[in-house]
């Protein structure tokens, strides 16, 4: 198959910290952010089928009309912070609101078919997904002797996932599907964990319990609802040593539970004349464990750091694909194990007091396999990306960047090729204290206009490949100005929110934690 089209996106996006010292012992801390797009495409393409001599069995033009879609993604926290007389003893309360809403309108057209696969020429399909999540997390930390502490917290997710699916053809022979499917997800944890410090010593050892409680039901009543719980036990374990105030080396023990998302349980069927789709409402909560050594310098020309680490997991959510009627399948399943071990660094170098270089990669081995499908994979991966900065006369700051993502295995079956990119961007600031910024970016200025990227699919019921392009040579113009001044700082409390367990589909975060508790 081959084709082409065009889009346009609309982003706005903004996010409002704020905090309120109510006195020497007591913080409150607000944070409200989120970001929500419109797009529309359309695009139209050649599809052909051959048996394997390379005789045609059809072939048809594929025309895409996709005028309505948008995502809103929000989320707002409080945390209120309560110091005692005690010396960095802290006890914390938290919130936090999460929601996003997806909606998706399409039509495709068929026409100048030959033996066409499907009785019908139009066929149409509107989606709308909807996420909400309330979070309430309470920590406790108590140091005592010393150089011990304690710190114990509970937590409580309440999760919400709706879905609702239409789909039309212009055929008698193919009926209408109305598709309705909702999920609910709670979970309750506890976690207890002790750390240790005196001189350049350092060690934690952690323990989290975890009960979730998983309830599906259909609306439409195509199927008959069920519900599942699950109890998770989650160790952590790190110790460091501080060699002096440049050098550092710690070792880590972690564990991870991953929850499917929206996109992942929605068994909505989504069908064109070549594939399928849905996904899988009866999959459950994975684990993943990693053992990972960060050995850090920092000094005055150079910081960086060097983390090799290995991680394992099994029964985890993997992509499953299959033909069945001569349509390529595509769904989910808990049949991954997966295991990795890699090097990832990073390097500031401070060149000269105007010029500094950053470079940021990693590099690993991946190896993945399913004993339910009889099938594995495996392959080297790598990213990077180096910048250069230069401070310029006249206050101007020149950026130039390159670097590279891709390659390597991609799940059970196929592997990526490489793509490498490139930019540059240049800086100045007005008025007083800066508070006017003028930037100039350009990515893809030199070298080809098009930009491609190649997936193969090499074992499974079919084997092929994907070649994708796009135009990524670029240029804007970004103006930003800045209200308040830079000494003023919104105190953040020392514990906060980080939900991070949900793979595939809607996510909350609602921005980067200080610290957290309760699942991942």
């Amino acid at each position: 198959s081959e084709g082409s089209g065009l889009s346009s996106v609309n982003v706005h996006y903004g996010n409002i910290d704020s905090s309120v010292e109510i006195d020497s012992l007591n913080l409150l801390s607000l944070t409200f952010g989120g970001y929500f797009f419109n797009y529309k495409s359309d695009g139209t393409g050649r599809i052909a089928m051959t048996d394997a001599a390379g005789s045609p069995i059809y072939s048809y033009t594929q025309n895409t009309h996709s005028p309505g879609n948008s995502y809103h993604n929000f989320n707002g926290r409080a945390d209120y912070q309560h110091k005692t007389t005690r010396k960095d003893e802290t006890l914390t309360l938290s919130y936090m609101l999460s929601t996003t809403r997806s909606t998706s309108e399409l039509r495709n057209t068929i026409s100048a078919a030959q033996n066409p696969p499907v009785p019908y020429t139009v066929f149409g399909q509107n989606g709308r997904e909807n996420f909400w999540e309330h979070t309430f997390q309470f920590d406790w930390t108590r140091p005592f002797a010393q150089w011990h502490k304690m710190e114990t917290g509970v937590k409580y997710i309440y999760r919400s996932n709706t879905s609702h699916t239409a789909t039309d053809y212009d055929s008698e022979q193919v009926p209408s599907v109305d598709s309705r499917f909702k999920h609910l997800t709670q979970v309750a944890a506890a976690y207890l964990s002790y750390t240790y410090h005196r001189d350049r010593w350092s060690a934690r050892a952690g323990l989290r319990y975890e009960w979730s409680h998983l309830r599906a039901s259909y609306p439409d009543g195509s199927q008959e609802g069920f519900h599942r719980s699950l109890n998770d036990w989650v160790p952590s374990a790190s110790m460091s040593y501080q060699f002096n105030m440049a050098n550092s080396l710690k070792m880590a023990f972690a564990t991870r539970i991953h929850r499917p998302g929206i996109s992942y349980l929605n068994p909505a069927v989504v069908e064109n004349p070549t594939t399928i789709s849905y996904g899988n409402a009866r999959l459950s909560s994975a684990r993943s464990y990693s053992v990972s050594a960060t050995f850090m310098h920092i000094g005055p020309k150079f910081t960086f750091n060097v983390v090799p680490g290995f991680s394992v997991s099994n029964n985890e959510i993997a992509a499953v694909q299959f033909v069945q009627d001569g349509k390529r399948v595509s769904t989910y399943a808990n049949t991954l194990t997966e295991r990795w071990v890699g090097l990832s660094g990073f390097l500031q170098w401070m060149v000269h007091p105007k010029t500094s270089i950053m470079v940021n990669g990693n590099v690993g081995y991946d190896y993945y396999r399913s004993r339910e499908l009889n099938l594995k994979n495996s392959g080297w991966n790598s990213f990077f990306f180096t910048q250069i900065t230069q401070q310029l006369p006249w206050k101007l700051r020149l950026t130039a960047n390159v670097g590279k993502w891709g390659g390597g295995a991609s799940g059970l079956y196929g592997k990526n090729g490489n793509n490498w990119f490139h930019g540059l961007g240049l800086q100045r600031s007005f008025l007083k204290d800066d508070r006017l910024t003028v930037r100039i970016n350009a990515n893809q200025p030199f070298g080809k206009k098009y930009t491609a990227f190649t997936s193969r699919t090499i074992q499974g019921d079919f084997t092929g490949w994907d070649r994708n392009e796009w135009a990524a040579r670029s240029f804007s113009l970004s103006v930003s100005y800045r209200f308040g001044s830079l000494n003023t700082r919104v105190k953040k409390t020392d514990k906060t929110i980080e939900n991070s367990d949900v793979v595939g589909g809607s996510t909350a975060g609602g921005g980067q934690a200080q610290n957290s508790s309760g699942p991942n």
